[in-house]
This record gives C-alpha cells, structure tokens and sequence, in this order.
C-alpha cells in the first residue's frame, strides 16, 4: 500500500496504545512492587494520598473512572487487610469516607520506590519537556471527554 494511502484511525490508534502502555506500566509496577497484596489495588492507595488520606467512596469511583461494583470490591479487599477504613459521613449519613490507615501510610514508601523504578525504566531517554507534553495533553484529552458525558 503507498504511503499516501495510509490511513490512521488517531482515536482508535490512541486508545491501543495507552491500553498497551497502561497494562506493561502495571505489569512493572507489580514487578518491581515488594508487597503482592497491594498489586491490583494500589492505584487507590495513589488517590486517596493525592486527596489528602480520604475521600468518600463516590468521589473515588468518579476519580478511577470504574464502576461503583469494582471500586467498592477494592475498597473491600483494601479494608479486609488493614488498609483503609470506611466510615460513615459525618454530614451525609447515606455515605461513606474512606480513610487510609497508619498500614496503607507506611505501606505507601514501597510504592513510591516501586514507581521510581518504573519512571528509570519507563520514561528512559525522554526528558522533563517531553513528559510534561504528553502528561498535560493526556489530561486536556480528558477533560474533553468528561464534558461529553
């Protein structure tokens, strides 16, 4: 096929490789991650630091972009192992906080040395610039997604 016919699907193309991206990251999170029982739910520890310890449980499912189901199911897991604790909301009875415990602060210095390794591995060769580029145009591609909804 000539190269003037060449089509790319962008949104299509876009979507396999932040797809491929995100799964080899997770694979070498995990890799490198020294506590396997935080290898699929870690990203929620990663939120509720950024927000500060807590958050209520709505405010998670809309941050994860998952279904209420699978974000209660972590919560769960994350609750069973000491993790987090879910108490009612002090002003709205009908939800729920959730709250990192002193286990998930502590357990949080691994998972910031398992991302370190990722970064070293990851973003070899790409300088500040390039990945502030592509962080900030992922969350504009985002932001644009979400007013569609």
């Amino acid at each position: 096929m000539p190269a003037d016919e060449i089509t790319i699907e962008f949104a299509g193309d876009l979507s396999l490789q932040l797809m491929m991206t995100y799964r080899s990251l997770h694979y070498l999170f995990n890799k490198f991650l020294d506590n396997a029982e935080l290898a699929q739910h870690y990203q929620l520890l990663f939120i509720l630091t950024r927000m500060g310890g807590w958050a209520t449980q709505t405010d998670l499912v809309r941050y994860l972009k998952v279904g209420e189901s699978t974000t209660r199911a972590s919560i769960n897991v994350l609750e069973e192992k000491g993790y987090v604790t879910r108490e009612k909301h002090n002003k709205h009875n009908r939800t729920h906080v959730i709250k990192m415990t002193r286990k998930a602060v502590t357990a949080m210095t691994s998972l910031r040395d398992a991302m370190k390794n990722v970064e070293l591995v990851a973003f070899r060769n790409l300088n500040e610039d390039r990945l502030f580029y592509l962080w900030s145009t992922l969350i504009k591609i985002n932001k644009n997604i979400e007013k569609s909804f």
